[in-house]
């Protein structure tokens, strides 16, 4: 009877110092909202001082941290997006890409399958969706959709 308590006390006895599990890191809203940016969006609406700017067919691609503003079909502009998700409203910055010049102060939400973008290249961060004389605003759509 002794052997075999001890040999079940020496079975059980290592699962009590065991190491629990790590928890599941909980993710982060940043990186959320970044996933759901990703890949190609159509530019519906684009203006600035409440006057449509949108003449060409346009894109924005995003991968990563870099968005893409593309016109009929070619790269005119390279950037670094940085969110601020947990800001009302939620903020997004942009640096260029290759370094140099001056990064545009913005804000965005998502509608559905629509993202929402303002923007100001003043300095100043929007605080609401609209269009004034020195901010823009862009809708864009899921490509495809």
């Amino acid at each position: 009877m002794r052997p075999r308590l001890l040999l079940i006390a020496a079975a059980v006895l290592p699962l009590a110092f065991a190491p629990a599990p790590l928890p599941r890191p909980t993710p982060r809203k940043e990186s959320s909202d970044l996933r759901r940016m990703q890949g190609t969006w159509d530019v519906v609406e684009r203006s600035l001082g409440g006057r449509s700017v949108l003449r060409e067919p346009t894109q924005i691609t995003i991968r990563g941290t870099r968005f893409q503003f593309i016109v009929r079909g070619e790269v005119r502009s390279d950037w670094i997006v940085e969110l601020g998700p947990t800001e009302s409203p939620r903020r997004m910055d942009r640096r260029p890409f290759a370094g140099g010049g001056s990064g545009l102060l913005g804000i965005y939400r998502f509608d559905g399958d629509r993202l929402t973008l303002c923007y100001s290249q003043h300095g100043t961060r929007p605080t609401q969706f609209e269009s004034p004389k020195d901010a823009y605003l862009m809708v864009l759509r899921r490509a495809g959709r």
